[in-house]
């Protein structure tokens, strides 16, 4: 069960990942000149970041589950500081929803999975006889 969840967490990462990518380029070569950098900001935490966050975090779990959580809560504070005066309701959901969101789960996720199979071995180690 826990290892058919990673895979699907995975399998659903690098879709992730890849969306966000395109959407990540797509807006990197249409910025002005004078882009705000904490849309820079954003761009690079959030939507650039997941892609390389899900496939270290299939070698290191904890470590890519980790930069996804981090990632996920640096990118909202980045995207609502784009916003400046004008934020409104529907703005800060979809930044959440689209962006922030799908990270943060896939990050807890992860780390979920990882504390599992940390425990199972644990757990399998004592009942084994000496």
């Amino acid at each position: 069960m826990k290892r058919s969840l990673r895979y699907i967490l995975l399998l659903a990462g690098i879709f992730l990942g890849c969306g966000h990518l395109w959407l990540a380029l797509k807006a990197m070569f249409v910025f002005r000149n004078d882009e705000p950098t904490s849309t820079w900001y954003f761009i690079i935490v959030g939507p650039l970041s997941t892609l390389p966050a899900v496939v270290v975090a299939c070698l290191w779990p904890k470590i890519g589950g980790g930069w996804l959580i981090f990632g996920s809560v640096l990118s909202f504070f980045f995207a609502m500081a784009s916003l400046q005066a004008d934020r409104n309701l529907h703005d800060i959901i979809w930044y959440f929803t689209a962006y922030s969101a799908p990270m943060l789960i896939l990050g807890l996720g992860t780390i979920f999975c990882s504390t599992n199979d940390e425990n199972d071995v644990n757990m399998r180690s004592r009942e084994q006889p000496d």
